[in-house]
């Protein structure tokens, strides 16, 4: 299973995205991103990372507005807000890693 299969996956358990389209949506493309880069037996770009990473931060920035205004998450969003955290966090390791010569965590 790739890397980007784990993160649908996990995004899925999360109640993030659906499906592979809503993915690449989040990612910045198109909706036959994800599975066009599988057909080819390609990981996603480094910009497609980037944003998905972003944009998995501005879900949690939001989540961390919620409680602030006093709205206490249910059990289901702070797995949900836990699964975005870890994945997030992988993919910018992963990005740094990238940015400093090209090895791959």
């Amino acid at each position: 299973m790739s890397r980007t299969d784990q993160y649908c996956d996990k995004l899925k358990d999360a109640g993030l995205v659906q499906s592979e389209a809503d993915l690449g949506r989040l990612m910045g493309m198109g909706p036959s991103y994800v599975s066009c880069q599988k057909a080819k037996g390609n990981e996603p770009s480094v910009e497609a990372m980037a944003t998905l990473a972003f944009n998995l931060d501005a879900e949690l920035q939001e989540l961390e507005d919620t409680i602030r205004h006093g709205t206490d998450l249910t059990a289901d969003r702070l797995v949900a807000a836990s699964i975005i955290y870890e994945v997030k966090n992988e993919i910018f390791a992963r990005l740094k890693a990238k940015c400093r010569g090209g090895r791959h965590v």
